[in-house]
C-alpha cells in the first residue's frame, strides 16, 4: 500500500515512533496544499519503470517495495533494496 494518506491524530504526531517522520511529511504536504491520495498496488505490480519520467511522490504507509535496476537490455534486473513503511521515492516529481 503506497499512499500519502490523511494526517494522523495529534497524539500520534507527538509519539516518538518511526511514524513521527511520516506525520511531519503529511503536515508539510497539507500546509503546502498538495493533493494527497491513496493507491493500492498488488504484489508484482510495477509502480514506475526505469527511465520513465515520474510525476508522483510516493510514501509507503504499509507493505514493501522492491527496487531493481536493469544495467543492460539483455540482463535480468539487479535487486538494489527494499523500501518499507516510512520510506519514500519519486522526490524528483516535487521539483515540478
Amino acid at each position: 500500500l503506497l499512499c500519502p494518506f490523511l494526517l494522523p491524530s495529534f497524539s500520534l504526531f507527538l509519539s516518538p515512533s518511526p511514524l513521527s517522520s511520516l506525520s511531519l511529511l503529511y503536515l508539510a504536504f497539507s500546509l503546502l496544499d498538495l493533493s494527497l491520495s491513496q493507491t493500492h498496488y498488488s504484489e508484482g505490480d510495477y509502480i514506475i519503470r526505469q527511465g520513465a519520467t515520474g510525476d508522483t511522490f510516493f510514501i509507503i504507509s504499509e507493505g514493501q517495495v522492491k527496487v531493481t535496476q536493469q544495467k543492460s537490455t539483455n540482463e535480468e534486473p539487479e535487486f538494489l533494496t527494499t523500501l518499507t513503511r516510512g520510506d519514500w521515492f519519486g522526490e524528483q516529481a516535487l521539483k515540478g
